[in-house]
């Protein structure tokens, strides 16, 4: 049961090793941006559906066709679920991806086709995308706050969302804390954070109330050769 678990987390949240978050190079690892992925294309469907009061079809080489229905908050797919999750996790680029209006379409599904509600959709989406990333820009050192609980009983749940979940909404803290004050993969708290931020469930301080990091401290040693230099020339002037 343990290795089927595995299995299964390794399947939509990959297995990213921890890393220094200090590091300038583990954080761009660490990040995704969701608008090259079927996640942020299914969101602007999503939204220019609102604005043009109308179902909205994506279509493109690398998935079936997509049909978002805004008002019923339904998506429907042309595919299969393999479809899906393979075109999910891959970039894609704008101009392969049409987004197209549908405005005579019903603004329902058919009965033979219901499709999923459109929160369910885009939590798996954001979760295929961010294999166990945060979206870019995402500080991992602000404290986060969970504005709504997630129905984890209908949605893929990463592993430890629970206990995510309750900490954030008892106690706000920042990415790198929880994965330290939960003794689990980083992976984890990235995967949970990226599908609850794709539903608007959590929320950040405002960049102004961020603490500006401090600036790192100059060396104290020099090298042998500048030492060397320096008795041989005198020191150098600023």
């Amino acid at each position: 049961a343990s290795h089927m678990e595995a299995r299964r987390n390794h399947h939509f949240i990959g297995s990213m090793p921890d890393g220094d978050l200090a590091d300038p190079a583990a954080r761009a690892r660490a990040a995704y941006a969701p608008g090259e992925f079927l996640q942020g294309f299914v969101q602007s469907a999503f939204a220019l559906g609102i604005d043009e009061v109308a179902v909205v079809r994506l279509s493109g080489p690398a998935f079936d066709p997509i049909t978002v229905y805004p008002f019923a908050r339904r998506i429907v797919f042309g595919g299969s679920s393999r479809t899906l999750y393979a075109a999910a996790r891959l970039p894609l680029k704008a101009r392969e991806v049409r987004c197209e209006p549908l405005p005579r379409a019903a603004h329902t599904p058919p009965d033979d086709a219901p499709g999923e509600a459109y929160e369910q959709v885009l939590w798996k989406l954001a979760l295929y995308a961010s294999r166990g990333r945060v979206p870019a820009g995402t500080p991992f050192d602000a404290p986060v706050k969970l504005r709504r609980w997630p129905n984890l009983t209908r949605l893929l749940a990463p592993p430890h969302a629970a206990r995510i979940a309750g900490l954030w909404a008892r106690h706000p803290c920042s990415l790198a804390e929880t994965a330290r004050l939960l003794d689990i993969p980083q992976r984890f708290v990235f995967a949970f954070y990226s599908a609850s931020n794709a539903l608007d469930l959590v929320s950040l301080p405002p960049a102004r109330d961020l603490p500006v990091p401090a600036p790192p401290p100059a060396s104290e040693k020099r090298g042998i050769f500048r030492l060397l230099l320096d008795k041989l020339t005198g020191p150098r002037k600023a």
